[in-house]
């Protein structure tokens, strides 16, 4: 179907090929053919000018809509002839023309004026009148920490920063591009204007001199990345003719922070660059150490002949610690510029206290560690006659190992820091020299501690030596590190790599020498010098420590010119193209098309357009020409039919033979078997594919991570092919599974399909540790701690066998230390680049969600049941707590049983959004780790959250309307739910680990916690953790979350926020209730076993496999051995589901200062159908229930009737309320006793719209609108409506049902009705009566005749005017208003209204402007008074409170209880019908009705008449 399609959209010609501009080429799906100045990769258009003349573009349109030609117009600019003009369909609308260049105007080491922020700044320290000259001047890098600056500053909170620039034309700028590394938040200001705002606040709103950045962003530069570019848009607008001047200050998102970084880079884009100057001043700057005479230096010009400029020689500077300078003017060039040192310490110095290495020149045995561990004799040899000057003896190191290298090292100390040296000699010998990619070096390792043991905090690598180092001569190793915070000792290592796995070639090591970087042995006496260079005034290079030589090459016009990495600007319409096809218009200033293209769907990178430049026939591009012609490029008519398969892939029983066919003419196919995407150099199809044996056994081979032997279970087989046919792009890829396993019918089937080399290669493979690494756990500098991510074709099978789906989509190693197990978490990735930016996919049958961007494949980690997190999430969410979504299943990965993995979410902005709609624009999601008090920014900003938490710090939560504001931002119900599940589980892993939280942006958003990665919990650690808590039976787990120590993962900060909520009674007593509730129900123990048993019991069939792949390898520390051991671990939390309940209120009592007495409710209703009782935050809905409580802390216990009932007394209690606060200080039997309700609905449903007098010009006869307020379904048969008249009556059809917060319409006359409001079903009629439009009485009446809703309208004030024949409708503005008030309506936004839909007025109560709301508890005389049958009494409530209103007869007799509830504040109305409580009628007489809201108790007389 596609060829076809294709075929015919080649043959479509542009409107007109004789014009003189053409759409020559465009393309709908860029993801790497051509990038923009933003790196992005939009849509993209190529017009070329085959006119003989320039043509100016400002008078030519583009548009992809026909009926708006002018839709994007070209800026004023000119198209030579035979050009190519490239303009990206982006939507981004830039119309400045592109021709032209990058100018630097405010380079890199720029001289500032600069200043720490202060109170003392002023207001209009940013514009260009201020006077700076007291501020001290200072060259860009400005800052401190991180050795990145070229003027280091104290520690400030920020920096403000001045420098002044001329512009001598402002029409030949057209762009301004602001580079800046920075470190934490800026603002930028060119003129007072603000231009360029990140990390601090919001734009345009003023940053005061101690604000802290968002959150931390490290400096880039330092790291060898590129720094941060910012596009001054309208750049014109802030500049002015002659001086201007560009302002900054930058921030630290905190004062402990120890560094922080400001460098701005300044350049504009002329139209006609600026002629630079002939000639330049470079200077150089040295200041001295202590040594000065061991330093020369020279500077030389190294293009043309070259020639020295300048030169010093040793001894020639002998002051110590003094500033030398030398100024040359030199034409603009090419420069090198060398600096040389007796001692080999460049300025600073290595010949300071020794570090001692033991046997540091192999003379005698020991000392020195070996690694890999199968290294012997073979590998290793003490070489006599081979030492390096006056030692006899050396270390040779040669042959093959499992690693590919041969490391000797020794642990030796280390100085917090100071700068460490680092000297070894090497060489290799010509009867026995290096091989290509052999060589050798030495390293410094920083080792610190962490929780699994040792690990590197850094390391730094000496220069190395390979085959092509000379020969049979001694070469000095150096290099030279700071010890960081944290460093316990140093590894000395020395290095002989041989990836290869050669058995030729060796390399010697003589001299080891490890120093503190001094000269003296008296730290104090030594002080550093260092050197800088400058060009034009802007310093460019701030030089220090080397060692013997270290030399710098620079150009004096194309300074950083890789280090700012201009990109020229583009232009961009204000509209994309459809990827699945659409017209692009070409037209002229009177709006003549001049061209027109058709753009096909295509694949992605394909182009169309020309064979040949604006003329020819129009072809596909694999290889597409932006900018440049189209005829060297090879055209294409069309896709290769892709290869139909005779087998579609699933679970197989027996082998087969498979055949491909391709529909194209002349077609190749070519296929693979190991997971690769085929191409013509794959297998050749030719009549069959024979599924067997063999193939399924030979169809890739797995290493194994570290290069042990490992034999590979093939359960699978994926067949991958292509088809190519002359003259048309190669097929897409098409694969299926075919798995020879018995059908599961309990776990789903993930089939990987990736390119082996992607995973297993030595140099790109994700998954295996690679040529260098560290040989302790967790392995840093392997692969797969790297951020890579690779094409992948996912196919998931359901249980059962039938395919869920199929999809190419982006693969990634997930984790943190879990990445250093044989079984790795696998992340996955829906983009465009793949095919499909959304896997449209339920992948969890009983979510709601059906469409991912991403999910995980997450292995057991560190987990030994294989489904412990899914296990404690599961029982988290009982409770409303966020969680990941949990799924196990069985993965193969090119065909091979890879094991179980649970399919979990992501947890990032996609992931909230799915679940709690909040736009990722709208959302701050954080997480906190252990390291530091500062929250990790996951997405959005920090502020919020550090304001927040600043707030609570400073503020005693006991007194509650602190309580109060932190609860408004803080979503008290989730924080104790999210920590009764960690506390319970006994999660160590937090919450100094593992906790994120989010918010909304908006007013009324709070923040909230997800629990993930909880595999520490349930006694999983029971050797590790007793060293930090002695054992999981006797340690406090409470404490580890509330108290002030910090035993394992529970700094202060990560628990000081729980810990001020539990300072204020009322939260204190909600957790203790909850978590008890908790107890008692999720987290009892028949509530945990049985759901661990059913999570077992799923994965059971494949528990055996999975043990059998992973258990006995020896990287695999965590998977059991063999089924006992997984027996055992089970058995472990068995124990702990029956101890833990006690133990959890043990905690409490020890924490709260309880006195430890529980007692049981036990909880019945005299009928279960009728109602139940909710307890504190559970709803009981069983019989006999029980559970156990404090006695000295209160419990709320609730009646709930149901739809049709009311509350009637209580068994077992004295109370006559529904809602009973008590203290059990014994065990006690409650029952809720129910009665039938007199009216079920009242409350239930309203009239909720009224058209009564409609527009002459839209009559549709007179209507309501009823609408269901309720959360059930309300059966109408047998209704009936009625208007003031009685006779007027509007019967209900049987089995009409009206939905929960559904609408009905009722019409007077459903002809006109329909013929109107087109979109509405929602309506009944004809009523065969119409309303008055001066005001009436309608009523509603359920099948007994019972009034369940009544209003009174006008149409004259306080009621709306609107709807009386103006075109409006009578809107109540919200149906849980009393819509007896005429403050409750208010006239529809919309014209005629909106029957059978939300109204246009809607505001939720919470909304509602405070006028209408009362302000004063108000009790009105009833209306009408006197009355007979029907009256209303209306009550005011400021505030929300528990209501009781009941008629009294005139002898203070008990008539009829009106209302007894718990009411939301507002206008209120109750009627009365003139019953008792018995539904009789009551005679006439004077009766009395009362209320009592709170402490507001009043009371008025009425009349009932005969």
């Amino acid at each position: 179907m596609m060829l076809k399609m294709i075929l015919g959209l080649l043959a479509i010609a542009s409107i007109s090929n004789s014009q003189e501009l053409i759409i020559n080429e465009s393309m709908s799906k860029n993801t790497s053919a051509v990038f923009d100045e933003d790196g992005s990769s939009p849509d993209w258009i190529e017009i070329y000018n085959k006119h003989n003349d320039s043509l100016d573009m400002i008078n030519y349109y583009l548009s992809d809509d026909r009926g708006q030609l002018n839709k994007w117009q070209f800026p004023n600019g000119i198209l030579s002839p035979n050009e190519h003009l490239l303009v990206f369909a982006s939507d981004k609308d830039r119309t400045l023309w592109p021709k032209g260049d990058w100018v630097p105007i405010i380079n890199f080491g720029a001289n500032w004026n600069y200043t720490p922020g202060s109170t003392n700044i002023s207001t209009q320290w940013n514009t260009l009148d201020f006077d700076d000259t007291a501020w001290p001047i200072g060259s860009s890098s400005i800052g401190y920490g991180d050795g990145d600056d070229m003027t280091s500053i104290e520690p400030v909170i920020s920096i403000f920063m001045r420098k002044t620039f001329q512009v001598d034309n402002i029409n030949n700028i057209v762009h301004g591009l602001l580079h800046m590394d920075y470190d934490d938040g800026f603002v930028a200001y060119i003129n007072g204007n603000e231009i360029i705002r990140e990390n601090l606040g919001i734009s345009g709103s003023e940053v005061l001199f101690d604000q802290h950045a968002e959150t931390n962003v490290e400096a880039k530069i330092y790291q060898g990345l590129k720094p941060e570019k910012f596009l001054i848009d309208n750049v014109q607008d802030y500049l002015a003719q002659g001086e201007n001047v560009l302002a900054l200050q930058v921030h630290n998102a905190s004062e402990n922070l120890t560094d922080l970084t400001a460098l701005p880079i300044l350049s504009f884009f002329y139209t006609n660059p600026p002629l630079p100057n002939e000639t330049t001043e470079i200077k150089i700057r040295i200041n001295t150490d202590n040594y000065p005479s061991e330093t020369s230096w020279t500077l030389e010009a190294i293009s043309g002949e070259g020639y020295v400029i300048g030169a010093e020689v040793p001894g020639s500077m002998s002051i110590p610690n003094h500033n030398y300078e030398w100024s040359y003017n030199v034409p603009q060039g090419d420069y090198q510029f060398t600096i040389m040192d007796t001692w080999g310490d460049g300025i600073c110095c290595e010949d300071g206290i020794p570090i001692e290495v033991y046997n540091n020149d192999f003379e005698s045995d020991g000392g020195w560690s070996v690694w890999p561990t199968d290294i012997n004799s073979s590998n290793w040899n003490q070489a006599q006659g081979e030492g390096h000057n006056d030692s006899y003896k050396s270390l040779e190191l040669y042959g093959s190992t499992s690693t590919g290298y041969v490391a000797f090292w020794q642990e030796v100390g280390v100085v917090i820091g100071t700068s460490h040296y680092l000297e070894v000699f090497a060489k290799h010998n010509s009867d026995n020299p290096m091989l290509p990619g052999q060589s050798a070096y030495a390293k410094i390792e920083f080792w610190g501690w962490g929780f699994f043991g040792p690990y590197i905090i850094s390391e730094q690598i000496t220069n190395t030596i390979d085959n092509s180092s000379e020969q049979d001569t001694w070469h000095k190793l150096s290099a030279s590190a700071v010890a960081p915070e944290g460093a316990l000792n140093t590894h000395v290592v020395v290095v002989y790599n041989n990836p290869s796995g050669a058995n030729n070639g060796s390399v010697f090591f003589d001299n080891v020498i490890y120093n503190t970087n001094v000269h003296s042995s008296d730290p104090t006496f030594y002080s550093p010098g260092n050197y800088s260079i400058f060009i034009d005034g802007s310093q460019i290079i701030n030089g220090g420590s080397f060692t013997d030589i270290h030399i710098d090459t620079m150009n004096t016009l194309n300074l950083f010119t890789d280090l700012l990495d201009f990109q020229d600007p583009y232009l961009h319409t204000n509209f994309k193209i459809s990827s699945n096809g659409e017209t692009i218009y070409l037209s002229d200033q009177d709006f003549n098309i001049m061209d027109s293209l058709f753009v096909p769907n295509m694949d992605k990178n394909i182009s169309y357009g020309y064979q040949n430049d604006g003329d020819g026939a129009l072809v596909l591009f694999s290889d597409p020409t932006p900018e440049a012609s189209n005829d060297a490029s090879q055209g294409y008519y069309g896709y290769t039919s892709e290869p139909v398969f005779s087998d579609s892939g699933g679970f197989k029983e027996n082998y087969f033979n498979l055949f491909l066919m391709s529909e194209t003419e002349d077609a190749t196919i070519y296929y693979t078997t190991d997971g690769s995407k085929p191409d013509i150099n794959s297998n050749l199809y030719n009549n069959f594919i024979s599924i067997n044996n063999t193939l399924l056994t030979n169809g890739t081979q797995t290493p194994d991570d570290y290069g042990l032997s490992f034999n590979p279970t093939y359960n699978g087989i994926i067949i991958r092919a292509i088809a190519v046919a002359p003259n048309y792009i190669q097929s897409r890829v098409i694969t299926h599974s075919y798995i020879f396993d018995e059908v599961n019918t309990t776990l789903p089937i993930i089939s990987i399909a990736i390119a082996p080399n992607d995973l297993w290669g030595p140099n790109i493979g994700m998954h295996v540790a690679g040529n260098s690494f560290y040989p302790w756990y967790p392995y840093y500098g392997s692969n797969f701690w790297e951020d890579w991510e690779k094409e992948a074709h996912i196919e998931f099978f359901e249980p059962g066998g039938e395919i869920g789906f199929k999809q190419d989509l982006g693969m990634k190693i997930f984790g943190g230390w879990s990445r250093a197990e044989a079984q790795k978490s696998f992340s996955f990735f829906a983009r465009s680049v793949y095919g499909k930016g959304e896997i449209d996919y339920k992948l969890f049958p009983d979510s709601d969600i059906d469409s991912y961007e991403t999910f995980i494949l997450r292995a057991h980690g560190q987990d030994n049941v294989m489904f412990r997190d899914g296990f404690h999430t599961s029982l988290a969410s009982e409770n409303g707590v966020g969680v990941q979504d949990y799924r196990p299943a069985v993965v193969y990965v090119n065909g091979e049983f890879w094991g179980i993995q649970n399919i979990r979410e992501k947890v990032n902005e996609h992931y909230i959004e799915t679940h709690y709609g909040i736009e990722p624009d709208n959302l701050d999601l954080l997480s906190t780790i252990s390291s530091t008090p500062d929250p990790e920014l996951v997405h959005g900003s920090t502020e919020d959250y550090i304001e927040l938490k600043q707030f609570i710090s400073n503020n005693d939560l006991s007194i509650q309307s602190n309580y109060e504001y932190a609860a408004s931002q803080y979503d008290v119900d989730n924080l104790i739910e999210y920590h009764i599940a960690q506390i319970f589980v006994m999660n160590f892993d937090w919450p100094g680990n593992n906790n994120k939280l989010f918010k909304s942006k908006s007013a009324d958003g709070k923040w909230r916690h997800i629990m993930f990665d909880s595999d520490f919990g349930f006694e999983r650690w029971t050797d590790l953790v007793i060293g930090y808590i002695g054992s999981y039976e006797s340690y406090n787990m409470l404490d580890h979350a509330y108290g002030d120590g910090n035993v394992f993962n529970n700094p202060t900060w990560a628990t000081s926020i729980f810990t001020s909520f539990l300072d204020n009674p009322g939260f204190r007593e909600q957790f203790i209730n909850t978590y008890c509730d908790r107890i008692n129900t999720t987290y009892s123990t028949e509530n945990t076993t049985y759901l661990m048993d059913s999570l077992k019991t799923i994965i059971e069939p494949y528990v055996l496999d999975h043990i059998n792949r992973y258990g006995p390898n020896i990287y695999d520390t965590y998977t059991p051995n063999n089924i006992s051991q997984y027996n055992s671990a089970i058995q472990l939390m068995t124990n702990f589901a029956s101890y833990r309940p006690d133990n959890a209120r043990n905690e409490m009592v020890e924490i709260f200062d309880l006195d430890g007495t529980s007692n049981n409710i036990s909880i019945y209703t005299n009928d279960i159908e009728m109602g139940y009782v909710r307890l504190n935050s559970l709803n009981i809905n069983k019989q006999g229930w029980s559970g156990k409580y404090f006695s000295d802390v209160p419990i709320t216990i609730k009646a709930i009737p149901k739809f049709g009932y009311e509350f009637s007394h209580w068994s077992g209690l004295s109370s006559l309320e529904d809602s009973v606060i008590l203290y059990l200080d014994e065990p006690i039997n409650i029952i809720a006793n129910y009665i039938e309700t007199t009216n079920p609905y009242q409350n239930l449903i309203a009239i909720n719209e009224i058209n009564y007098n409609s527009d002459d010009n839209f009559d549709s006869g007179d209507w309501i609108e009823l609408y269901n307020y309720s959360d059930q379904s309300i059966d109408l048969s047998g209704w009936s409506f009625l208007d003031e008249d009685d006779s007027h009556v509007y019967a209900f059809n049987d089995s009409l049902t009206l939905e929960a917060g559904g609408y009905l319409v009722l019409c007077q006359d459903s002809t006109s009705f329909s013929n109107l409001y087109t979109e509405v079903n929602n309506f009944i009629g004809d009523l065969g009566f119409g309303f008055s439009g001066g005001g009436e009485l309608l009523r509603l009446l359920d099948s007994s005749g019972v009034l369940i809703d009544v209003v009174e309208y006008d149409d004259s004030d306080p009621w709306p005017s609107e709807p009386d024949g103006n075109g409006a409708t009578l809107e109540l503005i919200n149906p849980e208003l009393d819509n007896s008030q005429a403050a409750s309506w208010s006239s529809s936004i919309s014209s005629h209204g909106t029957p059978g839909m939300i109204n246009s007025t809607f505001s939720s109560l919470a909304s509602q402007d405070n006028n209408l709301l009362p302000t004063v508890f108000e009790l009105y005389q009833n209306y009408p008074n006197p009355f007979n049958p029907l009256t209303s009494i209306k009550y005011d409530l400021p505030k929300d409170e528990h209501t009781f209103i009941a008629v009294f007869d005139i002898m203070g007799r008990h008539v009829k209880t009106l209302v007894d509830n718990n009411q939301s504040a507002g206008y209120k109305t109750v009627k009365w019908d003139a019953t008792n409580t018995f539904g009789k009628r009551v005679a006439a007489g004077m009766y009395i009705y009362q209320i009592k809201a709170g402490t507001f108790n009043a009371s008025k007389k009425m009349i009932l008449l005969k």
